[in-house]
């Protein structure tokens, strides 16, 4: 959980307006558990705090005999976590509150790209990224793997760290093991991200909503009404710093061209779009570039009209 979080629910704790749900989650936070259990430990030193601790766990009782008369049942699991819940707000909230407020804030470094370049973080993961996408991570970065992601980029995550790595997103964020995808988020209304190699885990904030992906699936992500699609992306791979087509239909290459350069590629209606293409795509590689070098493998001509580019 974030630092802000944390403190919503302390606060909530502090003030009994957290739900049964809110509670769990709390009780389930690293240093709130580890100091629960410390002090339930040391409460059996003086005799006024045993006092005090057989009294929770009475009142926990006499609520578990209770419910017991109802559709549903106070779990043994449900019983410890609110004993521990009680106890923490006599003695524990205050100080992870204050644990918090002292705690040093984590320094931030922000990149924005000028142009297609790669840009290499400190564990060695590589992100390939695209003119003005922006990517910003703290200076520990060993110890929080974490980038927050603006624009478009393509990631190859170092494998075999302790830390798992993380892409933040509006909304969402990927939970990375060791693998190459790309993430695009230039639209409020639009995010997609490619798995090509490897395994990712797809997760919305503030929801237990969790997707995995394997090689060639496509997420397409509304952050601002949370709708999900799904696709499968064939024919592409990813190696090194380009994209690698095998038989692409030239429909298909058309699409992803105007999806990577915002452009307007035209087919003509009398071209076959189902003419079959091989060949690759360099992260940096120039549109012009591109529509030359396919022109060329294929016998066609491109011509500009206005906004649009025809190909025939």
């Amino acid at each position: 959980m974030e630092k802000n979080e944390v403190n919503r629910l302390i606060k909530g704790l502090l003030a009994d307006k957290l739900d049964w749900d809110e509670k769990k989650k709390l009780s389930q936070h690293k240093l709130i558990e580890e100091r629960m259990k410390r002090q339930w430990k040391h409460t059996t030193s003086e005799s006024s705090e045993q006092e005090m601790k057989e009294r929770i766990w009475q009142r926990l009782e006499n609520c578990r005999k209770a419910t017991q008369t109802r559709t549903y049942t106070f779990s043994f699991r449900q019983f410890l976590v609110a004993a521990s819940i009680l106890l923490f707000t006599i003695g524990g909230s205050l100080w992870l509150m204050k644990h918090y407020a002292n705690s040093p804030k984590p320094e931030y470094i922000n990149f924005t790209a000028e142009k297609a370049l790669l840009y290499i973080l400190p564990d060695s993961s590589h992100v390939w990224m695209q003119p003005k996408s922006r990517i910003c991570y703290a200076k520990d970065f060993e110890k929080q793997r974490e980038v927050w992601l603006k624009g478009e980029a393509l990631f190859d995550v170092t494998k075999g760290k302790k830390n798992n790595f993380r892409v933040h997103i509006p909304k969402a964020y990927i939970e990375v093991k060791g693998t190459s995808f790309s993430v695009k988020n230039k639209r409020k209304d639009k995010n997609e991200i490619i798995l090509y190699e490897g395994k990712i885990d797809f997760n919305i904030k503030n929801a237990s909503h969790s997707i995995s992906l394997k090689p060639k699936d496509k997420i397409i992500y509304n952050p601002e009404t949370t709708e999900i699609e799904i696709e499968t992306v064939n024919h592409t791979r990813w190696e090194n710093g380009r994209y690698l087509f095998t038989d692409i239909t030239l429909e298909e290459l058309v699409e992803i061209i105007n999806q990577k350069y915002t452009s307007r590629l035209v087919l003509a209606k009398e071209i076959n779009k189902q003419y079959k293409y091989t060949g690759s795509l360099n992260y940096d590689e120039q549109l012009e570039d591109v529509i030359k070098k396919i022109c060329y493998s294929m016998s066609l001509k491109a011509e500009k009209k206005g906004e649009e580019i025809l190909i025939h």
